[in-house]
């Protein structure tokens, strides 16, 4: 009979107890007979309790009769494990036994392997590998030795993040916090190990840091006077992610050593083991921080070959321990660096403050930035400019391109320009320059300006000179130097002892520009004016001066004559009158601020006020004022204006404007530049003479309304000295003819008004181009017609054509209505 014939087999019952029933052959069986032989015994090594026995008697007892079979022979004093033998009947399943097999042995050397490295105390006492194997072995049918009950006590949670020593006491039931034993009276911390020396070490007990764990936490606020206070400010720590978006071959190890602990052996035993592990390293800088917390104030920088090693060394050696410290591991920006301050604010980063370091300070909180100082071009000493810029050379100093231009524009194909070589001579010689201009260079220092004596006017704005101690070199190299233009640079505040420094020393310089550098204080201003004393002329023009506060006259403005307070945000006209003061004040501009009233202090209308007493020029254009006649009668307080420059926000005409600045203000002789001639002076007098001299007959001879009516009009008794007094008759007979009138100009399509007062002898077309802008139409794109209505007869409509008639053609008056069709 073969093995492995179905047909011989049909009446086997049980096998040998060496050998088990292949699977193919128990299939073939079942599917034959439909119904399974009870064997006379079966082995097995789990189920072995009674209930077993008892289910297996029950089965016995309820099958067929048994056949005995007798046992083959030649097989039955062998104990065979043939689970995994080929069938041939199944050829498929040799793959998939090879397979298993090699799992097998992969998972068997994986265990041995494993096994051999976690050969430390700590991961004999570690269960859950035990558990895993004992779960395998259970699997397979095999006895096991369970662990001990108080390494399975769900009570005790293992830190894996703590040392080694922690982990051991873990396993036993320590806590953190806690003692070892029953009492909780021994060691409550686990010992640390500290490296003293490049193979030499010590071991740490809890008494001998027993201090330093009862210490209060650092404070959380600033540290006067501190540095770098970065411990003390909180702020997020940064992740391995974060820290290497931007990689840099420069690594910062902060905490690896307290301060005082750096000795000679820190650098070269760093320096190994960064080599050993990480790569080739360049060098290895250590520096000690002074008024920062202990945790900052030994930095080690670390400078690797290749970025790659710094990577590597960042994700190793963060929040690894060194003698008992945490050292954090950050990236680090080598190289020199150069602050920058944008005038154009959106190209900023910080105002000066990188990793909680304030290197520079800037006027706005977002206009600083950092960037290599092999991006930027190289800088210069004025010397330098003035040489590149004037002294003579080869080269064609004039533009090509720009000649050409010229010729194109001006039709003279033939045109040359000469003279030019005379000019650069002249330059050449540096002994005569006089008036001087480098602006927009790089200048950041001054050299040596002995051959440049006889420069009287230095234009250095919108360069890189940033300190006092800059301009001051350059001041008292240059003897002779009475105006300095500084405009458009961003110079520091003058400290202290630099006022009292360069206050004292002697310079003729006269005139200074300080426009638009960022000025935003008056102290500030007074600060640097100290620095002047000969000083006639400041400009402060478009810096961020608010307000105008109390000073000290004698110390500084002594000689001061012009002050240009243009274009900044001074709100209230009450502290110009600061300004009074100044006993040699001659002009004062104040056009492009914000106030929106002119106010003196009160005084008689014969007197004059005692401050501006030397005042004669002043610019008051471009704010707010609402009452033009209120303004003007109080600057006919001040004793000597004679020059005055206005601009209006009400709706009345410029040249009734004009007459009431000339009829008020008694002294003017300019007016926005223009020089007032007799007969406009007597036209505007006349006028105001008539049109006034109907309230004054209404006051009826009562003293306090004839007061408030000459302090609000102070200059009437003068014009009625002067032209007498109007008969009534006449005023009502004989009115000046009007030369302008009040039109309404109605755009007909978007419902838009406007009133303006037109001149009489304005043409229709220039009436047109008015109409474009005031409603933003465009000529070429739009065609629209003028039509005229009398408001007294709406029905009567004239258009106005053709264009080149004046207004006057058309019989036009005040009240008429212009549509815009």
């Amino acid at each position: 009979m073969s093995l492995y014939d179905d047909d011989d087999i049909k009446t086997a019952t049980a096998w040998s107890t060496g050998l088990k029933l292949v699977p193919q052959m128990k299939r073939n069986l079942t599917m034959q007979n439909k119904k399974i032989l009870t064997p006379n015994f079966i082995q097995k090594s789990v189920k072995t309790d009674d209930q077993s026995n008892k289910n297996l008697k029950n089965k016995i007892v309820s099958s067929k009769p048994i056949i005995p079979v007798p046992a083959l022979p030649a097989i039955a004093h062998y104990s065979w494990d043939i689970e995994d033998e080929y069938d041939p009947k199944c050829p498929n399943d040799y793959d998939k036994i090879l397979k298993d097999r090699r799992e097998k042995l992969s998972e068997e050397k994986k265990r041995s392997d494993k096994k051999k490295r976690n050969s430390s105390p700590l991961k004999m006492l570690n269960h859950s590998d035990d558990e895993e194997d004992y779960s395998k072995y259970a699997k397979l049918g095999k006895a096991m030795i369970a662990p001990p009950k108080s390494l399975l006590q769900s009570s005790v949670t293992l830190d894996n993040s703590g040392s080694v020593a922690e982990k051991i006491m873990a396993k036993y039931g320590w806590n953190s916090n806690k003692g070892l034993g029953k009492d909780e009276q021994g060691m409550a911390s686990a010992l640390t190990v500290e490296k003293t020396s490049k193979r030499g070490g010590r071991i740490i007990h809890e008494s001998d840091f027993k201090e330093q764990q009862i210490m209060p936490p650092p404070p959380s606020t600033a540290i006067p006077g501190c540095v770098t206070p970065i411990n003390l400010v909180e702020q997020k720590e940064q992740t391995i992610t974060e820290i290497i978006k931007s990689p840099s071959k420069v690594v910062l190890l902060r905490n690896m050593v307290g301060p005082g602990d750096v000795d000679e052996e820190l650098e070269p035993e760093v320096k190994e083991e960064c080599v050993t592990k990480y790569g080739e390293v360049v060098r290895v800088v250590i520096k000690e921080v002074e008024k920062v917390t202990p945790e900052e104030a030994v930095r080690i920088f670390v400078e690797f070959k290749r970025i790659e090693s710094a990577i590597k060394a960042v994700v190793d050696l963060n929040g690894r321990f060194f003698g008992g410290r945490q050292v954090k591991a950050v990236k680090d920006h080598p190289g020199t660096w150069v602050g920058i301050e944008w005038d154009d604010v959106s190209r900023g980063k910080h105002d000066g403050t990188v990793d909680n370091i304030q290197y520079f300070k800037t006027n706005h909180p977002f206009s600083g930035s950092m960037t290599r100082i092999e991006k930027v071009k190289g800088f210069e000493t004025l010397e330098q400019a003035i040489l590149n810029r004037y002294y003579e050379t080869n080269e064609n100093v004039l533009d090509e391109y720009l000649i050409k231009e010229t010729r194109t524009f001006m039709h003279a194909p033939l045109l040359e320009i000469v003279g030019m070589d005379k000019i650069r001579n002249k330059q050449s010689n540096l002994e005569e320059l006089i008036e001087v201009s480098v602006a927009g260079t790089k200048v950041n220092k001054s050299g040596n300006l002995s051959q440049f004596q006889n420069i009287t006017t230095l234009d250095v704005s919108s360069t890189l000179i940033w300190n006092w101690n800059i301009v001051f070199d350059i001041v008292l190299q240059l003897k002779n130097l009475q105006y300095l233009d500084l405009s458009n640079n961003r110079i520091l505040i003058p400290s202290t002892s630099e006022v009292d420094k360069y206050s004292v020393l002697p310079n003729n310089v006269k005139k200074v520009n300080l426009r638009n550098n960022g000025i935003s204080s008056w102290q500030h201003v007074v600060k640097i004016a100290s620095l002047w004393p000969q000083i006639e002329c400041l400009s402060l023009q478009d810096n961020e001066i608010s307000s105008i506060e109390k000073f000290i006259q004698g110390q500084v403005f002594s000689k001061l004559e012009k002050l240009d307070l243009q274009g900044n945000k001074i709100s209230d006209f009450e502290s110009v009158l600061y300004l009074g003061q100044l006993q040699n004040l001659k002009e004062l501009l104040l056009g492009g601020n914000t106030f929106t009233e002119v106010k003196f202090p009160d005084c008689h209308y014969k007197e004059k006020i005692e401050i501006f007493t030397k005042l004669q020029k002043l610019n008051l254009r471009g704010n707010f004022i609402q009452d033009d006649s209120a303004c003007f009668n109080e600057l006919d307080k001040l004793y000597s204006l004679e020059d005055l420059s206005y601009s209006s926000c009400s709706a009345e005409s410029y040249e009734d404007i004009a007459y009431k600045a000339i009829a008020f203000i008694q002294g003017l002789k300019t007016f926005n530049k223009r020089r007032i001639e007799n007969a406009d002076r007597r036209n505007a007098e006349i006028d105001t003479w008539k049109i006034l001299y109907l309230k004054w007959l209404k006051l009826n001879d009562d003293e306090i309304d004839v007061e408030k009516f000459l302090n609000k009009f102070r200059s009437y008794p003068n014009l009625l000295a002067k032209y007498g007094t109007p008969e009534i008759d006449v005023l009502e007979r004989s009115p000046k003819k009007s030369t302008s009138y009040k039109i309404h100009l109605k755009h007909v399509l978007s419902g838009k008004s406007v009133e303006r007062k037109l001149p009489s002898k304005m043409s229709i077309q220039a009436l047109y181009g008015l109409i474009s802008k005031l409603f933003k139409l465009f000529l070429e794109d739009e065609n629209f017609t003028l039509t005229a209505i009398d408001p007294k007869c709406s029905k009567i409509r004239v258009a106005l054509e053709p264009s080149s008639k004046t207004i006057d053609f058309y019989s036009i008056k005040d009240g008429y209505m212009i549509l815009i069709e």
